[in-house]
């Protein structure tokens, strides 16, 4: 037997392969929204000069998908946060510069996904 001889050009490409069987078909995929409402929290009053939290939950299993607040005080405070805390609640939190006591409350806009 003798040495072995130099590696060859590469063929040519061969004919596209048939197209196979059909797959499996896929799990469910996760239901979609069903519709939207609004939560509120309880009013929580906030002293004169102080900073306020309120925070409101969308029901189990729903999202939040944005949010906002309402107050009884027209001009003399600074919302310092308006945003979601987690994935299904919305927290708001108030500085009032008020000389009196003012209330909070916090609104969610929820996605209905059950």
């Amino acid at each position: 037997v003798g040495p072995e001889g130099a590696v060859g050009p590469e063929g040519a490409v061969g004919p596209e392969g048939a197209v196979g069987p059909e797959g499996a078909v896929g799990p469910e995929g996760a239901p979609g929204v069903l519709g939207f409402y609004t939560q509120s929290s309880t009013a929580v009053e906030i002293p004169k000069k102080k900073l306020g939290t309120a925070s409101v939950t969308c029901d189990p299993g729903d999202l939040v998908v944005g949010g906002g607040w309402s107050s009884t005080d027209g001009d003399h405070f600074v919302v310092l946060e308006s945003a979601p805390s987690g994935i299904d609640t919305w927290t708001v939190t108030i500085n009032n510069r008020a000389r009196k006591p003012m209330t909070l409350t916090a609104l969610a806009r929820c996605a209905d996904l059950s």
